[in-house]
């Protein structure tokens, strides 16, 4: 999976060139069209960094909680006495039915806001605040919309939402099941 995330950004970069170089804008238009923003190589490098720096910051980040996460817990269920067995069978089952489950959400409203981003980019373009503001208020709505009851259905029906997932593992979804409850609110 992790090659072809690489082998698809290099397909991109491949073709991104490629329709670049094909639709090269004449140098008949360079004198005429003033109006038109034309970035320097020097800018657009700037730009780029300026964009994927935070992104590329955020991601190390995610991964290295991920790690200080597992040895948190694992040390903390270790401390109240709980075997390493038991530790590993507790973590296993909230990393693989609780957070999955609980991942469901912000997997469905993320689509959404994705949606409003170049609506939103437009009125931010033509200085438009107030259908900025309308965009950014509607998204906000939508997304409560939809969180809040997911998010109480998830507390209040935790385990029957595990039994139809993972059905079967009923030894997992009774470790799970509390766990997700508690992840509901959040």
């Amino acid at each position: 999976a992790v090659s072809g995330i690489s082998v698809g950004a290099f397909v991109s970069l491949v073709y991104l060139v490629a329709v670049k170089r094909i639709k090269r804008p004449e140098k008949s238009l360079e004198g005429c069209c003033r109006s038109i923003n034309v970035y320097h190589h020097k800018n657009s490098a700037r730009e780029l960094i300026a964009i994927a720096l935070p992104i590329t910051l955020g991601s190390a980040v995610i991964g290295r909680t991920r790690i200080i996460d597992t040895a948190l817990i694992m040390r903390r269920l270790g401390e109240m006495g709980l075997s390493v067995a038991r530790s590993n069978e507790i973590y296993g089952s909230y990393t693989t039915l609780a957070i999955p489950v609980f991942g469901l959400i912000p997997a469905l409203i993320t689509p959404i806001s994705m949606a409003l981003v170049p609506q939103l980019s437009a009125f931010r373009q033509n200085g438009d605040t107030e259908g900025e503001r309308s965009v950014i208020e509607n998204s906000f709505r939508l997304t409560v919309l939809l969180a809040m009851p997911a998010s109480f259905g998830l507390t209040l029906f935790s385990k029957p939402v595990l039994e139809v997932l993972f059905s079967g593992q009923t030894e997992a979804i009774s470790i799970a099941a509390p766990l997700l409850a508690a992840l509901g609110p959040s």
